[in-house]
């Protein structure tokens, strides 16, 4: 065989390979954000400080810094230009 094919092989070998990973960690990303919506379902379901919703959704999403886009005063900077809140 010559270098070409057996980079050829190799590289159909590791795209096939690739497959079952890919697939394997969309499983766990799916199942830990259910797991992470559970948890926002239970903690909603218990008494709640006031203010504890942000960051109850936040954590939920994984996005930590949601609280703090959505308290930020001032225009906000998107692909458009300045908006206001």
């Amino acid at each position: 065989e010559s270098g070409f094919e057996q980079i050829a092989q190799l590289a159909t070998f590791a795209a096939l390979a690739l497959v079952p990973i890919g697939f394997l960690l969309g499983l766990v990303h799916v199942r830990l954000a259910r797991t992470a919506v559970s948890r926002l379902m239970v903690e909603l379901n218990e008494s709640m400080a006031p203010g504890r919703l942000r960051e109850a959704i936040a954590r939920a999403l994984g996005d930590h810094h949601r609280q703090r886009r959505m308290c930020t005063p001032g225009p906000v900077w998107m692909l458009h230009g300045p908006r206001r809140r």
